[in-house]
């Protein structure tokens, strides 16, 4: 499995992969070397998120580069939310996407302009055969960011942690096309 590239560029932003020692500095200190970090995404109410992928990537190497990335915005020098794969592709080629932008930045296309360039790399890969979103059922945009994509629901699943979760589902065709 060779992963993804650490830095994926999109137009605005560098979705720059977070290493265990990058997502502990934000969960202590609330900052990522000179990156500003204005929601203090991945602190305080996130700091279990920071932990539990900073495990995730120790206990398996095989997730390094797939999972969270800060979202930065390169003209502010900003996180301005985080995003990535929960894990690296399982034998059936299958990864979920997830992706959070702190409040102060929401409405303004960063989500679907992240998860857009994690599509693509996840096509790039050639690792990827299906790519899945889930979203809670009251969370109308990112139900609507998922649809907008090209994602098609799939059906309910009661999540241990996070509760009922509407799942939608993204095919890459045999060529890395979307299907």
């Amino acid at each position: 499995m060779s992963g993804l590239p650490s830095i994926i560029e999109t137009e605005r932003f560098s979705l720059s992969w977070l290493s265990p020692d990058d997502l502990r500095e934000l969960s202590e200190r609330g900052v990522w070397g000179e990156i500003a970090n204005p929601c203090q995404l991945l602190t305080a109410q996130e700091a279990g998120l920071a932990e539990f992928f900073a495990n995730r990537i120790e206990q398996n190497p095989a997730h390094t580069t797939w999972t969270i990335r800060g979202i930065i915005d390169r003209e502010r020098n900003a996180l301005v939310g985080h995003a990535g794969f929960h894990l690296a592709p399982d034998s059936e080629g299958l990864v979920e996407v997830g992706y959070c932008v702190g409040e102060a930045f929401r409405r303004q296309g960063i989500a679907k302009e992240a998860v857009t360039g994690l599509l693509a790399a996840a096509r790039d890969s050639g690792e990827v055969n299906m790519i899945r979103g889930c979203t809670a059922p009251t969370n109308e945009i990112s139900r609507h960011l998922l649809q907008a994509l090209g994602f098609t629901y799939s059906g309910m699943v009661d999540d241990e942690q996070d509760g009922p979760e509407e799942v939608y589902l993204l095919p890459l065709g045999g060529d890395g096309t979307v299907s």
